[in-house]
């Protein structure tokens, strides 16, 4: 064995013992050979040194100091995917994220991990829910096992590098070589992995599918009232003139609108219709059980919303909630006014293809606000 050549494994065996306070493990260096046999620094594998290097763990890390990577995944039912896809774009990129993937009706976003939950309810409160999913993978330990990795391989490359300098023969020079560039690859890929580790903990990723709704149909109502499952697009009464009498409501109607009346039988009061597939209704129920207007907008907004995948249409109207959704594939804007006695709730609604129903919306809404005085 040369003297460079005993310099180098005197170096590895002194850079095992670097940051730790235990023997290496046996096995993890190269059997003593013969000096007349060459290729012996050529031959040691660095990696397996680096990582008999490591010291064992001295026990769990405080709970405040884990380092977690969560990832969540949600499906949301809505009449309209375009926009809710659009505003929770904008949720992440408000709260400092970004979109990573977006394709069709399905988007991969990075999120800040300390606004991953807050952002996540964000997104549930978009549409109807059909699957969640949050994992959290505790790395902390993976983590600082890489970082030791990396620790010592620093200490084996600036070994090598001052044996480097000693070396008198060409063949010891391209044996020390080779180990500093495995060294080096070795630190540059530990680091990688770190980086990338780093990036995960803090920037969650969430995947969000949209789902539009089956018109025609209820999706699945989730609320105990009767009354609430009778409204809304998919639950629009066909109207039939042989069972239609007078409207038990006055309400003052556009010159372009015909009062169709009341139909017998039925809960409807009055109906209205437009050419342009605009369609007014009002309809009462026994107010059973006793609550104030409130609590009914918001059981309106959860029956809607999360039950039928509805989206809130903006902007928003004092005492009146707007959705859109889908109806024969078309995208189709609900509006309802609830008016709430103790004896009964009569429920105002407007329906018709969302296009037509914003630029007459101007006229409609004063419809819709005249019927509360003549229905109590």
């Amino acid at each position: 064995m040369t003297r460079t050549t005993r310099y180098v494994a005197l170096a590895i065996l002194q850079v095992g013992c670097v940051g730790v306070s235990y023997a290496p493990h046996k096995g993890a260096f190269a059997p003593a050979r013969d000096e007349a046999e060459e290729g012996y620094v050529a031959d040691f594998d660095v990696e397996a040194a680096q990582a008999s290097m490591i010291a064992p763990a001295a026990g769990d890390a405080p709970a405040a100091d884990r380092l977690v990577v969560r990832t969540g995944a949600l499906t949301l039912r809505t009449g309209n995917p375009a926009e809710v896809g659009q505003k929770a774009s904008a949720t992440v990129q408000k709260a400092g994220g970004w979109v990573v993937k977006r394709e069709n009706d399905f988007w991969i976003f990075r999120v800040p991990a300390a606004r991953f939950e807050e952002i996540f309810l964000a997104f549930e409160a978009l549409g109807a829910v059909v699957h969640r999913e949050m994992q959290a993978a505790d790395v902390t330990d993976e983590m600082r096992d890489v970082e030791l990795r990396i620790k010592n391989a620093h200490a084996l490359r600036d070994r090598y590098e001052e044996l480097l300098k000693r070396a008198e023969k060409v063949e010891d020079l391209l044996a020390i070589e080779r180990q500093l560039a495995q060294a080096t690859e070795l630190i540059e890929r530990l680091e990688g992995q770190l980086k990338a580790r780093q990036q995960e903990v803090a920037m969650s990723l969430l995947t969000l599918r949209l789902e539009p709704v089956r018109s025609g149909r209820v999706v699945g109502s989730r609320s105990p009232f009767p009354w609430l499952a009778s409204i809304g697009v998919e639950q629009l009464p066909t109207y039939r003139s042989e069972r239609a009498y007078g409207s038990r409501v006055r309400w003052g109607l556009p010159a372009d609108f015909a009062d169709m009346g009341r139909i017998r039988d039925s809960d409807i009061l009055a109906w209205a219709y437009s050419p342009e597939g605009i369609r007014l209704v009002v309809r009462r129920f026994d107010h059973k059980p006793a609550a104030n207007s409130a609590f009914w907008e918001k059981e309106v907004l959860r029956e809607l919303v999360k039950a039928r995948g509805y989206e809130e249409e903006e902007p928003r109207v004092p005492g009146i909630l707007r959705f859109r959704t889908l109806a024969d594939g078309q995208p189709t804007t609900y509006g309802v006014r609830l008016i709430v006695t103790d004896r009964s709730i009569t429920v105002v609604e407007v329906i018709g293809p969302s296009e037509v129903l914003q630029s007459h919306w101007s006229r409609i809404e004063p419809v819709l606000q005249s019927v509360e005085e003549d229905a109590r």
